[in-house]
């Protein structure tokens, strides 16, 4: 603990307003990953992701579904941009910094986050 104004303590482990968002926002995802883990094996395959991209794209009204925003696409190239472990799948880990560090990743999969 170490000394700060007016006698008050400080410590490494206290809660500040970006840790707590910080906090928010890892859990937030972490209920998304659990949602879209349809198989509830603890990790999210291809076929998932692009059943998840396809009820986005209802959701949102997108009907530009050709190339690059072809679902069964975007979610390949969403497991090979985030999947660490090379196992064409995607850990709870794996999402969630996924989305924490890609922005246009965190707005096709957790809009809210």
């Amino acid at each position: 603990m170490g000394n700060t104004q007016a006698g008050k303590t400080s410590s490494s482990t206290e809660l500040t307003p970006k840790r707590a968002n910080t906090a928010m926002a890892d859990d937030r995802l972490a209920v998304a990953f659990d949602m879209y883990d349809i198989s509830g094996d603890g990790e999210i395959d291809q076929g998932e992701l692009t059943k998840l991209i396809t009820a986005m794209y209802d959701l949102v009204g997108e009907t530009d579904r050709k190339g690059d925003n072809d679902p069964k696409k975007r979610a390949a190239d969403i497991i090979e941009k985030i999947d660490v472990s090379g196992n064409k799948k995607l850990s709870k880990q794996e999402f969630i910094a996924g989305c924490k560090n890609d922005r246009v990743i965190r707005r096709i999969l957790a809009p809210n986050v």
